[in-house]
């Protein structure tokens, strides 16, 4: 305890061992963002094997890319192929003309201020835009047009209890 004393009482012992443990903890840190943050970034923005843990049992189960992606072509294949089915689940179609079910033609839509239709928005963006961004879809956002005004003003009744569980803009006085 008395070689402590004295070694910390000498200035230039002090700044070396104050050097000391601040180029070990500078090297500590180094070695932290090589081995585990610079990988995890380089197979981010250059590609590489990306995998995730599944579950909490122990056992070391991955995740891994679909067999047969092999290079970003094979990745936009297979991604294009996904949404299409997507959408070949999602898409509603309306047909004009007489069906068993409808007698006549359904668009266009034909309203009045007497004889409003009624119609549902749906998907979040449609009541929560992102108004002034950048590029081919920046707006000013100082008089917003909202869908739901532009439907109001063709004299369409728009779903409102959907309305408010798609965002929650302020409905507009009626």
């Amino acid at each position: 305890m008395n070689y402590i004393k004295i070694i910390w009482k000498n200035t230039g012992a002090r700044v070396a061992i104050i050097v000391t443990v601040i180029v070990v903890a500078l090297i500590i840190a180094i070695n932290c963002v090589c081995n585990f943050v610079l990988p995890v970034l380089m197979d981010t923005m250059f590609g590489g094997e990306r995998s995730e843990k599944v579950g909490t049992t122990g056992d070391n189960q991955y995740f891994k890319t679909d067999e047969g992606i092999t290079d970003k072509a094979s990745a936009l294949a297979a991604a294009n192929k996904v949404n299409e089915e997507i959408c070949e689940e999602g898409f509603i179609l309306l047909k004009n003309g007489a069906t068993e079910a409808i007698s006549d033609d359904i668009l266009p839509m034909q309203t009045s201020a007497t004889s409003k239709k009624k119609v549902s928005i749906f998907g979040k963006n449609s009541a929560n835009i992102a108004y002034g961004s950048s590029g081919s879809v920046g707006a000013a956002a100082d008089n917003p047009v909202t869908i739901y005004d532009s439907l109001a003003s063709a004299n369409f009744e728009v779903n409102r209890l959907l309305r408010l569980s798609m965002k929650i803009l302020p409905l507009p006085a009626q």
